[in-house]
């Protein structure tokens, strides 16, 4: 039940071939340590962004990738903890008593179902860091040192897909390296990481033409904004025939007016179409007097109206004078509104 979380950092190992020259595998201790410190702060989608670039800049050393897992797992985002801990475990050079570890948390988390309406893990790009190693990518191109460089340029991309500097340099240093099926698996990983980035149609256009992509069709009961992987982007539901690269995809669908963030997996392959719609309802809580509302065992805070999945859930509330308190179990429709009272 494990997404991909396939990108940029999984396809450095293939370009090892370019040299043997390691020093950005030495480098890096200052994007480890400012992950850490996020860590420690709680900011777990900053400190996720952080490690992603670390274990591109870092592709021989597979512990960014165990601590990715765990960072996920803190953050309640089961389904990538599962995808870095499978990444790591796969690795050569992974440490047996720690591959054998994250194996077994795998498989435990696996049934483990992540809550709905998550909230607070919006990943954001770290764009200081990002420009910080595309420099140190460009020196190293300059003096023709392509793996470091590579590495270099790949972490940037991956700390901001958006800047648009790593992504020219790489294909400059592809096109040295006369390497054009690993240029091909880039541009998809692009993708991948930043579907509606700012090259994306440029690059869709592209992999389109080559006939390497497949489309996704996207629909809510109510209209939602998505999210691919953990990052959200400004398209809106119903998303029809959008193209991406193959592979397994988190759909994070969310609604401002509902207070409601509901994810699925969707799996793309090339050359056909995936059709995907996300069930939910509404709770209307509007009670009088007043209560406090919890539904299957999470508080929905203070609003009037609150989006759930479709099916069914265990809903109890109590009023705030402790008048009166009530217990009941709603089997909601997809796109239906149902309606508490005393």
């Amino acid at each position: 039940m494990a997404i991909s979380i396939r990108s940029p950092a999984l396809t450095v190992c293939a370009l090892l071939l370019l040299g043997s020259d390691s020093r950005a595998a030495d480098d890096g201790v200052w994007l480890e340590k400012a992950a850490e410190a996020e860590v420690i702060r709680g900011n777990f989608p900053y400190a996720a962004t952080l490690l992603r670039g670390l274990s591109a800049l870092r592709p021989r050393d597979p512990s960014p990738m165990f601590r990715l897992a765990e960072i996920y797992k803190l953050a309640g985002r089961y389904e990538e903890a599962i995808a870095a801990y499978h990444d790591f475990a796969s690795r050569k050079a992974a440490d047996p008593a720690r591959k054998s570890m994250a194996e077994s948390e795998a498989k435990r988390l696996e049934d483990a179902p992540e809550p709905f309406n998550e909230t607070g893990f919006t990943q954001r790009p770290a764009t200081n860091e990002a420009k910080r190693l595309f420099d140190e990518g460009k020196k190293d191109a300059q003096v023709k040192k392509y793996d470091a460089a590579v590495a270099e340029l790949q972490a940037s991309l991956l700390l901001d897909p958006d800047l648009p500097g790593p992504y020219r340099l790489l294909g400059a240093v592809y096109g040295k390296t006369g390497d054009r099926a690993q240029e091909r698996l880039f541009l998809a990983d692009y993708l991948r990481v930043r579907p509606d980035g700012k090259i994306a149609d440029t690059v869709r256009a592209r992999l389109t033409a080559e006939k390497l992509l497949g489309t996704v069709s996207l629909d809510s009961s109510f209209p939602c904004t998505l999210s691919f992987n953990g990052r959200e982007t400004e398209l809106k539901t119903p998303l029809k025939g959008f193209a991406l690269p193959a592979g397994r995809y988190k759909v994070g669908f969310k609604s401002d007016k509902y207070q409601f963030n509901g994810y699925a997996r969707v799996d793309v392959q090339v050359g056909k179409e995936t059709q995907k719609k996300y069930n939910f309802g509404v709770v209307n809580i509007k009670l009088e007097p007043w209560a406090r509302v919890r539904i299957d065992g999470k508080d929905v805070g203070l609003f009037d109206e609150v989006g759930v999945p479709e099916g069914k859930h265990h809903v109890e509330y109590k009023a705030h004078d402790g008048s009166k308190s009530k217990t009941v179990e709603l089997d909601v429709k997809g796109g239906a509104k149902e309606k508490l009272s005393w």
